[in-house]
């Protein structure tokens, strides 16, 4: 299944792609079902950055609870901003020619304190992935 994902993330962003994802991962004709997604940070080729911390936040959490599916980001131009805590999520990524992912904190994102919560959750998602404490920047 395939799954693009709008810039800048907002709820409705975020609902659409629940609901998209759900309609075909709780399919009740097992031939419908899917057991993977690829999402599509970058629609149009163009560059994806967020701002706003909180959609984020959900879409990466939505995407990290999904079981019994693999989630794939596909990444084709850079993602900034906050856009990097769902591909961080996802359990895998493919990263195209311009893909690139980060940095987090750029124009319209302040740094992040040391008890930030926005800094426990990207944390979180960095240590899901096999060998992130070794790589987790300080």
């Amino acid at each position: 299944m395939f799954v693009t994902v709008q810039n800048p993330i907002t709820s409705d962003v975020v609902k659409r792609v629940q609901n998209q994802v759900n309609a075909r991962v709780n399919d009740p004709n097992p031939q419908r079902r899917v057991v993977s997604v690829v999402l599509d940070f970058n629609p149009d080729d163009k560059p994806a950055a967020t701002t706003e911390f909180g959609q984020c936040l959900e879409l990466a959490e939505y995407l990290a609870k999904l079981t019994g599916v693999k989630t794939v980001a596909f990444v084709h131009a850079p993602v900034t901003g906050h856009t990097v805590l769902p591909v961080l999520a996802c359990q895998e990524r493919v990263l195209g020619k311009g893909g690139a992912i980060g940095p987090v904190v750029v124009d319209g994102v302040p740094r992040f304190e040391a008890e930030d919560i926005r800094r426990t959750a990207y944390r979180q998602q960095f240590l899901r992935q096999p060998g992130g404490e070794a790589r987790m920047p300080v």
